[in-house]
């Protein structure tokens, strides 16, 4: 009886002990959002404004000259204080068709990801936040913290998976979702990707081998080990 009473208290520090370490961690947005936010619909022009001062179009972000901007910071919680206050969910009359619900996904997705390595600045990889115990990598970072999405907290890793995945099951999703690392899609604006990975290929390439991916019916796709470092 004594053993199993002690099997059955250990049990419950260990159950608690996790609980504890894998608790959500809210992060919430102290602004309101940008002046002359449009009353219908969804403007995502504030955040573009910022990516086109601080992403080069290799994909690089310069966190480290945004960091170091109070005005920056705050058009990027401003942003995300409209994030916060509308979505799809909670608004759905401001996202008329599935695309402008995509677009909303993936925008807020890659905002807060860049908030989130700005919260935490400096440091060499998403991988680098960590939490109480790293069952995986990068938990710290994609689970753990939780953001607001129209009022209700997501972690990025439900909002990627148990959202856009889930609701759109598009491919092209993952060339513009951005985890702030070099394996991740560099943060592009306005590409077209009609009809798959060759044609998505063909809109980002140089001009001289537009000739050639479009008599790419067959080809075979290789895959290389994820690249952590932060973009």
């Amino acid at each position: 009886m004594k053993v199993l009473l002690a099997t059955a208290i250990f049990a419950a520090i260990v159950v608690a002990g996790c609980l504890w370490a894998f608790r959500p961690l809210r992060v919430p947005v102290d602004a309101s959002p940008p002046p002359g936010f449009p009353g219908e619909g969804f403007s995502h022009e504030h955040f573009e404004s910022l990516l086109r001062q601080y992403a080069d179009s290799d994909g690089r972000v310069d966190y480290e000259g945004w960091h170091q901007s109070p005005e920056s910071v705050a058009g990027l919680h401003a942003y995300l204080a409209a994030v916060s206050a509308y979505s799809p969910d909670n608004a759905p009359q401001r996202f008329p068709s599935s695309n402008d619900a995509l677009v909303y996904w993936i925008q807020s997705y890659n905002a807060y990801v860049i908030k989130g390595v700005l919260d935490h600045w400096p440091l060499s990889s998403v991988t680098d936040v960590k939490a109480p115990i790293e069952v995986v990598r990068g938990m710290g970072f994609f689970y753990r913290q939780r953001y607001s999405f129209g009022g209700r907290y997501y972690s990025l890793l439900k909002v990627e998976n148990g959202i856009i995945r889930k609701r759109h099951r598009d491919a092209r999703i993952h060339f513009v979702l951005n985890c702030a690392s070099d394996s991740c899609p560099i943060l592009r604006r306005g590409l077209p990707a009609d009809n798959g990975l060759v044609d998505y290929v063909a809109s980002v390439a140089p001009e001289s081998l537009r000739s050639e991916l479009a008599g790419a019916n067959d080809y075979d796709v290789s895959f290389f080990d994820y690249d952590w470092p932060l973009n």
